[in-house]
C-alpha cells in the first residue's frame, strides 16, 4: 500500500508562505504597480504593490521649483517607463515583506528566469530609484541637509 500524504509543515518564517506568481496589469509609477495575483484553486486577487526598499521620482511633485518639479516629473516618466520596459504585461514573482503606510504590500519583484536579482536592485543599478530613506538627488534641499551637491544631470 502507498504511503500516505504528509502535509508539509510551515513556520511563519519560512520563505516560500510569501512569494506569490503574480501578472503585471499596469505599471503606475517607478516603484508601484497593479498585480493580479494568483492565490491557487483559480482563485485571483488585484494588489497594489510598491516595491521595497527603494524610492524613485515622484509623477506629482509637490516640493521644489517648478524647474524642480519639471525634472523629477522627466526622471518619474524614464523610472515608470524602464520598469515598464523590464516587467510590463509580464508573469512575475513577488516576495512579499509587509504593507507599507498606505496599504500596499512591500515587495522584491523577480522575473521567473532570474530569481537572483529582483527588479527592485536593477532599478536602483540603473539609477531610476534610490535606497529608501536616502536623500533623492532630485530633490535639492535633501541633498543640501545631506551635505551633497545637488545633481543637476543626476540619472
Amino acid at each position: 500500500m502507498p504511503e500516505p500524504f504528509k502535509m508539509p509543515k510551515f513556520t511563519l518564517q519560512d520563505p516560500r508562505l510569501w512569494h506569490y506568481r503574480c501578472l503585471v496589469l499596469r505599471v503606475v509609477d517607478g516603484d508601484t504597480v497593479m498585480l493580479l495575483q494568483d492565490k491557487g484553486e483559480y482563485s485571483y486577487n488585484v494588489l497594489k504593490v510598491r516595491l521595497a526598499g527603494i524610492d524613485a521620482p515622484e509623477k506629482r511633485p509637490r516640493i521644489g521649483s517648478q524647474t524642480q518639479r519639471d525634472h523629477e516629473k522627466q526622471l518619474a516618466e524614464a523610472a515608470a517607463n524602464r520598469l515598464e520596459q523590464l516587467i510590463g504585461g509580464q508573469e512575475v514573482i513577488i516576495r512579499t515583506e509587509k504593507t507599507g503606510k498606505f496599504g500596499r504590500f512591500l515587495s522584491f519583484i523577480y522575473l521567473p528566469g532570474n530569481l537572483k536579482q529582483s527588479v527592485n536592485q536593477t532599478l536602483l543599478e540603473e539609477q531610476h530609484a534610490v535606497v529608501y530613506g536616502e536623500p533623492r538627488p532630485w530633490r535639492e534641499d535633501e541633498m543640501r541637509r545631506a551635505g551633497k551637491v545637488y545633481l543637476e544631470d543626476w540619472h
